[in-house]
């Protein structure tokens, strides 16, 4: 397995001088209509819109052999936390995948990552859980994060019931989700626990110096632009530019050591791809066990797209790969 791992490794490694968009990206691009800039919307109508017209999309995808419940996580205050469970009718103690949309922090609900996490549960062969957290502006930096870390807890308590074992729970997330989960390992180590298994960031945003070369090279041009960026952590956290809080961005921590191993996807033409590979870096520094895969020609969030791309079920083959190792 590990034999494998490396082989994709090597065939999705940076090449420069070569780089050039999937044809199929290419004309998803031309076709769809991409945001200029988020600062004119009407954020509730605009989240409002984008839950029902993917409500709509999910009716007609694939429920595959799976037990798809809505359910409410009671935290500890009393605070309820929608959560959306994926279980298979045919597979028991199965891992767990507790997952965090994506949506810069703004936007996304468990419908928008509904049809993602049911082909996370059918073809890496795991228990997926979804959280619904609490979205800014209106709940601004630490609300989400401290809201994930208790329902962590709460679902903790409730493995016995699941049927699910407490040294098979990983975390993960997508864009901004991933951020968050990223935090959350930093948040589980620091607090000695919840113990997570692994962790798994599809095209994480992690720092907030917007200055790498994947900055200065996909600034614009590619659906998510990095005035998107600032855009999304000015409205989790006014004062995010100078803050240095390794659970608001996770490149600000100084220690890595001690954080479950980490499966990181990054895309070629992603302005956020140098910050997953630094952060796979740093756990590298620190002996935590980690393998970044850039794929060639993608944008940011190629997994969610609606085309059928070979890298999308490449990633869903890794994350059951790194969830059997």
């Amino acid at each position: 397995m590990k034999l494998l791992w490396i082989a994709v490794c090597f065939c999705t490694l940076h090449l420069k001088g070569e780089a050039a968009l999937s044809p199929l990206i290419e004309n998803y691009l031309r076709g769809s209509q991409s945001i200029q800039s988020y600062d004119s919307i009407n954020l509730p109508e605009f989240r409002r819109n984008f839950r029902e017209n993917q409500k709509l999309v999910n009716q007609k995808a694939p429920r595959f052999n799976l037990q798809i419940k809505d359910e409410h996580v009671l935290l500890a205050e009393g605070k309820k936390v929608a959560v959306r469970t994926y279980t298979n009718f045919l597979r028991n103690n199965e891992p767990l995948l507790i997952f965090l949309h994506g949506g810069g922090f703004v936007f996304g609900d468990l419908e928008t990552i509904d049809i993602f996490c049911r082909e996370i549960a059918h073809y890496s062969k795991c228990s997926v859980i979804s959280i619904e957290y609490p979205l800014a502006p209106e709940n601004p930096y630490p609300i989400a994060i401290d809201t994930i870390y208790q329902t962590l807890l709460a679902v903790f308590k409730d493995l016995p019931r699941r049927r699910i074992q407490s040294d098979r729970v990983f975390i993960g997330g997508s864009s901004a989700g991933a951020t968050l989960a990223a935090a959350i390992a930093l948040m589980a180590r620091d607090r000695n626990g919840p113990h997570l298994k692994g962790q798994i960031l599809l095209c994480p945003m992690m720092d907030t110096s917007f200055n790498t070369v994947s900055h200065e090279e996909n600034a614009k041009g590619y659906n998510l632009t990095t005035d998107h960026c600032r855009w999304f952590y000015s409205k989790y956290c006014k004062d995010f530019l100078s803050r240095k809080d390794p659970y608001l961005a996770p490149l600000h921590a100084t220690d890595f050591k001690g954080l479950p191993k980490a499966l990181v996807v990054t895309a070629e033409f992603d302005p956020l791809r140098d910050e997953g590979r630094i952060y796979a870096e740093k756990l590298e520094e620190a002996k935590v066990p980690s393998l970044e895969l850039c794929y060639r020609g993608m944008i940011h969030g190629f997994f969610t797209l609606p085309l059928d791309l070979d890298e999308k079920w490449q990633v869903l083959k890794q994350i059951g790969m790194f969830i059997d190792e």
